[in-house]
């Protein structure tokens, strides 16, 4: 009890933050006391079954996750260039081509932007599933609305006496496009920067199945109405998938847009940074979705009413219309 080795080896090499000057004393000293020991116990490692398993896809997502918390102004700044260059050709006196062409183009280029931005999360996630979906959005829609244009005739002049064709500042209808594809786009970005978030999400799952379901619906219905018409392009299309809904495509594009937004959601909610950064994420998705869809609902009553009023008096036009809704099945 007169020499204590443990005390007199902390007093000559042991480290300053472990060593007491008040409790350290020399081996020729009284005996410690059991309270003023001048050791401390080392901090023992947690138990391997105490913590998450850390995957690479982890990793990954905790790499990304400082990109993402950078966003509303940055990232929605690069994403606005994305979709606003594929608009730049409607300056040389082709208004429609914001509208048509160049939205699908804006599209495409988006998800390809997001793409290179969660490169790290990896090319079977949920996440750059939903790019992929915006991705194979764009391109097919703009290479369908690029044929059609070539193929009809009819078409071309159509465009030529629609409002945006008479427009005189082309710029104002390219900038505002330009924003409003960014915020329709964005729950891609923020899907991708998340990583493993979406991954994890049932409601980021069920959002990319709609996408993708909206997306298909889409495809079929321009493709299923463009074979009729190039065999009689005065006659109502009543065949699958129109006799279901009046206006499968309308339909399918709502659900694309719609399901886009929820694979997104948990991603804009999850990656935190407080209220203002979750705000400056959620709320620009949010708007573009309500844009979108308010546009999709103006829209189709109108065209209904067109299609009622060139095939009216057809008792089997009549009688399709009856049966059918025009967006939603048994209710709208």
């Amino acid at each position: 009890r007169d020499h204590c080795p443990r005390a007199s080896m902390l007093a000559a090499g042991a480290p300053r933050a472990v060593r007491s000057s008040s409790s350290v004393r020399s081996s020729s000293s009284a005996p410690l006391p059991l309270a003023g020991r001048p050791w401390r116990r080392a901090p023992q490692q947690p138990r391997s079954g105490s913590f998450p398993r850390v995957t690479a896809r982890t990793q990954a997502a905790a790499a990304m996750l400082p990109l993402a918390t950078l966003a509303p102004a940055s990232a929605m700044g690069a994403l606005l260039a994305c979709t606003t260059v594929p608009l730049l050709p409607a300056l040389a006196n082709n208004p429609t081509h914001v509208f048509s062409v160049g939205y699908g183009l804006a599209a495409a280029a988006a998800g390809a932007a997001c793409l290179a931005a969660g490169a790290g999360a990896g090319a079977a996630t949920t996440s750059s599933l939903a790019a992929w979906g915006l991705v194979a959005y764009g391109v097919r829609l703009a290479a369908f609305l690029a044929w059609r244009q070539r193929a009809w005739p009819e078409w071309k002049e159509r465009a030529a006496k629609s409002p945006e064709a008479r427009a005189k500042n082309v710029l104002a209808p390219v900038l505002g496009c330009g924003v409003f594809y960014a915020l329709m786009c964005s729950p891609a970005l923020w899907a991708l920067r998340g990583g493993g978030i979406a991954d994890a999400s049932a409601l980021a799952v069920a959002g990319v199945a709609i996408q993708w379901a909206g997306l298909l619906l889409e495809a079929m219905a321009d493709t299923v109405k463009s074979a009729c018409k190039l065999k009689d392009k005065d006659a109502y299309v009543s065949v699958f998938p129109f006799s279901v809904v009046r206006h499968p495509n309308y339909a399918g594009e709502i659900l694309h847009w719609v399901g886009l937004f929820l694979a997104g959601l948990p991603v804009m909610v999850g990656l935190g940074g407080g209220v203002a950064a979750v705000m400056g994420r959620l709320v620009p998705a949010a708007l573009g979705l309500i844009g979108i869809v308010g546009l999709m609902l103006r829209v189709t009553p109108r065209l209904d009413s067109k299609q009622a009023d060139k095939y009216g008096e057809d008792a089997a036009y009549k009688s399709y219309a009856e049966r059918t809704k025009m967006l939603v099945p048994f209710f709208y």
